[in-house]
């Protein structure tokens, strides 16, 4: 017994229904792709600058609760933030015993020259160790010079970069701004009471290293105590 079957051919309207759906489920698809792509994209780029962040406020803080001041007539150990008491983009200058980026030795001292140095959107940290000659090694041999005198460094080391602004302002105990005071107004041989930092990080696209249009700059701040005083 033979059957026939009529053979079912689709209709145009059946084929542009059928295309729509498609087009609608490749759609979603790339919505979703691309959703994953912007939240994978902005994720990297948010754990970038928490890392530079947290790299600068470590250093600085290893730096300057190491920080060395003396006030011994002709041995004097000084430090500055004094605008105009620094050399150019020179934010903070100082001597510490911090050790990083000092080689340990019986004839090397862990005291170095430090300075934290801010200039085309780069942070640099310029060391000079004692061990350098004198004309570099001079904190010294000039007490009552400003660190405006300092020329050179024996070596200047890029932190990070992308950074848009980046300050640090010293305060004494009666949390009077010690940036933009003379020198001759507060006591350079004795600690600070504490000292702030404040910087500006600038999101980058973590693959292509460009600035994401999309994107805003991130302010981080640290306050860090120095001076201390017991009962």
């Amino acid at each position: 017994m033979k059957h026939n079957f009529a053979r079912h051919r689709m209709t145009l309207i059946e084929i542009l229904v059928a295309m729509t759906i498609l087009m609608v489920i490749m759609y979603i698809v790339m919505q979703t792709f691309s959703s994953t792509q912007i939240i994978w994209r902005k994720t990297g780029q948010t754990s970038d600058l928490y890392e530079k962040a947290r790299l600068i406020t470590s250093l600085l803080t290893q730096d300057l609760q190491q920080i060395a001041v003396s006030d011994t007539p002709g041995a004097e150990i000084t430090w500055s933030t004094w605008t105009a008491g620094l050399p150019p983009d020179m934010q903070i200058a100082f001597v510490s015993s911090s050790g990083i980026g000092v080689e340990a030795g019986p004839d090397k001292s862990l005291l170095a020259e430090i300075g934290y140095k801010h200039t085309d959107s780069r942070l640099f940290r310029c060391i000079t160790t004692q061990s350098e000659t004198a004309a570099k090694w001079d904190f010294l041999d000039n007490p009552t010079s400003t660190w405006a005198a300092v020329t050179s460094w024996e070596d200047e080391t890029l932190v990070t970069d992308h950074v848009m602004d980046f300050t640090v302002i010293a305060y004494n105990d009666a949390s009077v701004d010690m940036k933009t005071t003379a020198a001759t107004s507060f006591d350079a041989n004795t600690l600070p009471q504490y000292i702030y930092i404040e910087f500006t990080l600038r999101a980058m696209n973590v693959h292509e290293n460009q600035a994401d249009d999309n994107s805003t700059d991130r302010k981080f701040s640290k306050l860090i105590y120095l001076a201390r005083e017991y009962d």
